[in-house]
């Protein structure tokens, strides 16, 4: 009786005729039906939109509709447009997805989207074992310093904690400012963080950087062994690959990955989509 009342009372005091929700692949079954409480009538014709893009599900957030009696056949509408990413950065990560399967309900209307009608270069993969003398972190600088001085900003995802410190090492001593991006902080513009002369972006999270976009993106070390999609690992390989795709589509101009000696089985096989430097004919004349 006192959940009853109070349901009432936040009806009362929250009452609206219709919800919006943006980047519905974040919301939980739990969230979407605590909100569904204050609409007026949930099954009103209108009284609830969604927009989302449900590849970029995270595990924890497998939203159920047909668990609140949503039904969203022949109701859905694509949007068919991409603004951010070229036409080759948004064809390598549609390829990843297409890895693993994605779960959907209720026959939710789900396609590609459309191409972007900007033209750019492939994605670069690049084996940084083959350049005698420098390390990882020398190759990923050497391309920090030629891309400032002619883009807006580059973002680095790092998850081995010894190449990003070396990195960071490095930009410190050439007096680069840079700023890291913390895991579980959703910072949606980095002009609002008060560091607008700030080109250099670092994360050893590819979750972090959700919601975010960047002129050019290097992905470090997608070596064979560290992260790949692996053989009856559905759950694993969902998540690896969601993140992944988010990653790479954070890019909107250039997207670069490193590896050492072998590539990730997921660069593997979007190697169609992407230039491999050096390439597997110049690997053979080394």
């Amino acid at each position: 009786m006192k959940d009853e009342n109070q349901k009432k009372e936040i009806k009362t005091k929250l009452k609206t005729d219709c919800i919006l929700i943006d980047e519905i692949q974040d919301v939980s079954t739990t969230t979407l039906k605590v909100l569904m409480e204050i609409l007026e009538d949930p099954r009103e014709e209108n009284s609830l939109f969604f927009t989302g893009d449900l590849r970029q599900k995270s595990k924890i957030s497998w939203i159920k509709f047909s668990q609140l009696g949503l039904d969203f056949r022949n109701k859905s509408f694509t949007l068919k447009q991409n603004y951010r990413n070229t036409k080759e950065i948004l064809e390598a990560a549609e390829k990843i997805v297409e890895k693993v399967n994605i779960e959907t309900e209720d026959e939710l209307d789900i396609v590609n989207p459309e191409f972007s009608h900007f033209k750019g270069i492939k994605s670069v993969a690049i084996d940084v074992s083959k350049f005698n003398g420098l390390n990882h972190e020398d190759i990923i600088f050497a391309i920090i310093k030629l891309r400032i001085t002619i883009i807006n900003n580059i973002l680095i995802i790092c998850e081995n904690d010894d190449l990003r410190n070396n990195l960071e090492n490095k930009l410190k001593e050439a007096n680069i400012g840079y700023k890291k991006l913390q895991p579980n902080i959703r910072e949606f513009s980095y002009q609002d963080t008060g560091e607008e002369g700030i080109k250099v972006f670092i994360t050893p999270d590819m979750k972090t950087v959700k919601g975010r976009e960047f002129d050019s993106v290097i992905i470090t070390d997608l070596t064979k062994g560290k992260y790949e999609f692996k053989e009856n690992e559905e759950k694993e390989n969902t998540e690896k690959a969601t993140f992944l795709y988010i990653a790479m589509t954070r890019a909107r101009d250039e997207l670069i990955f490193t590896y050492e000696k072998e590539p990730s089985n997921f660069l593997e096989y979007i190697k169609d989509k992407i230039f491999f430097i050096p390439s597997k004919e110049e690997k053979e004349q080394l």
